[in-house]
């Protein structure tokens, strides 16, 4: 069911992306080759790790921030709640890493 549904997935206009998204090294999340960021989101078992992998002065940096180099924009996003992928979702994910788009 889910590669059919990949097969039709459609690219649409959204707001911008960050331009990376932060999440502790300490923790490894699985590769994607269709996701912008190279990774699929984390889990929520996988978030659930944060607190355990990462001082609480540390997490202060896994945050939406902006910063302007020689110029430029650059912004990055976090990983949080919002974005940790539920079972259907991650397996949503790896249909869509095996179309062929």
């Amino acid at each position: 069911m889910f590669s059919e549904i990949a097969k039709r997935a459609k690219v649409v206009d959204a707001k911008p992306l960050p331009d990376v998204m932060i999440f502790p090294s300490s923790i490894t999340l699985e590769q994607s080759s269709k996701n912008i960021y190279g990774v699929l989101p984390p889990t929520n078992a996988e978030g659930e790790l944060v607190p355990l992998q990462m001082l609480m002065d540390d997490r202060m940096w896994m945050a939406d921030k902006s910063f302007t180099f020689d110029g430029t924009e650059f912004t990055q996003g976090h990983y949080d709640g919002a974005w940790f992928g539920n079972s259907l979702e991650n397996r949503f994910s790896k249909a869509l890493d095996r179309a062929n788009l």
